[in-house]
């Protein structure tokens, strides 16, 4: 935590897995202190109208939303004081560092598409998976990709598996015909491992029976897709993962690569970092890189 005795807030609550701040200190008075000692224009903001507000000629900005993890999209307050959308924030970050004739490094994560599938909801997973392509469409709206390498990547994957013979046109998040061994419908979304909530047999007459989906309104956001094994929560999983790139040096990304590949393409592309030396970089020029992971942004100048 960020601030001592930080107390809960109607749908923003402390963290209780998260270290509690104890020694006092209130490191948004120092940060805002530091920057004034420096006479250096400074904003901090908390909230939807904060944000949209900002002055986009501010030298250091500094963003806290929440007490922990953001709300889900669907959950966010659209008000003034509410959380800002991803979208929202990845548009006024790039605003702001655009005016950066050096060029800028951005990165933006849509970490709560992990949060969700660890609870095993894949209704809210795939939400939050929509809101970080929203600001992937946002990035594209507002960079030229002629000086600007936008990378959109993922650090591992998830144990969820699209399943069965569905019908056409019906709902990913709906259900499929019985399975011939339990005589049970299933979802077209499982995962390999799940939390209670998840793990959905019981015993019955000596025998164990798993629950049937038609029961629950499976394409709801609070609902939990069924998993094979019971955990504390669902796990990561091991497959290779996909990186897409636009723009600048985006044709060195192909084929498979062991994922130290990208920071070092970032390093190579932007002119900074361990290869900032090596000849033949986008940056001979000035670098400007968005690097977005989950959406990585790169903007060259």
């Amino acid at each position: 935590m960020l601030q001592s005795n930080t107390t809960d807030k109607p749908n923003d609550f402390v963290d209780k897995i998260s270290c509690i701040r104890k020694d006092g200190k209130d490191l948004i008075k120092k940060w805002k202190q530091d920057k004034e000692q420096k006479k250096v224009s400074h904003a901090f903001v908390s909230n939807n109208a904060e944000l949209h507000h900002l002055n986009e000629s501010t030298e250091y900005v500094l963003g806290i939303f929440a007490n922990s993890h953001l709300q889900r999209e669907f959950q966010k307050d659209k008000g003034p004081k509410g959380m800002p959308s991803l979208k929202n924030m990845t548009e006024k970050a790039i605003k702001i560092l655009k005016k950066n004739k050096k060029g800028f490094l951005l990165m933006v994560e849509g970490g709560l598409i992990d949060k969700s599938h660890h609870m095993g909801k894949a209704r809210q997973a795939l939400d939050e998976t929509k809101a970080l392509s929203d600001a992937v469409d946002a990035a594209l709206s507002l960079v030229s990709t002629k000086d600007t390498l936008i990378i959109v990547t993922s650090d591992h994957s998830h144990g969820l598996a699209f399943v069965g013979h569905s019908n056409r046109n019906q709902s990913i998040l709906g259900s499929i015909s019985t399975s011939l061994g339990s005589q049970t419908p299933h979802t077209n979304l499982l995962y390999i491992f799940g939390g209670d909530k998840n793990f959905q047999y019981d015993a019955k007459n000596g025998s164990v029976v798993r629950r049937d989906p038609t029961q629950d309104k499976t394409d709801a956001f609070e609902y939990s897709q069924q998993a094979g094994f019971h955990d504390d929560e669902g796990k990561h999983s091991g497959e290779d993962v996909l990186v897409y790139a636009t723009g600048p040096m985006s044709h060195l990304v192909h084929s498979v690569r062991e994922q130290t590949f990208v920071a070092n393409l970032v390093s190579y592309a932007a002119k900074i970092g361990p290869l900032k030396d090596v000849k033949g970089g986008a940056m001979a020029q000035n670098p400007n890189f968005v690097c977005l992971v989950l959406l990585v942004i790169f903007h060259l100048i």
